[in-house]
């Protein structure tokens, strides 16, 4: 793989790179939604920290 193949793929990168980390965050902020309710719902563990 020489430096301009790089060059290419790290440009590539960069144009998807944004959307991924958009979709990224927003699934973890699901993730997280998803965790409190289930903590929400079942009570009967220790609480977090």
């Amino acid at each position: 793989m020489n430096f301009r193949n790089l060059l290419v793929v790290v440009s590539r990168l960069d144009c998807i790179g944004i959307p991924m980390m958009r979709i990224g965050v927003a699934i973890v902020f699901w993730w997280v939604g998803a965790l409190k309710s289930i903590h929400s719902h079942s009570q009967s563990t220790a609480p977090d920290r």
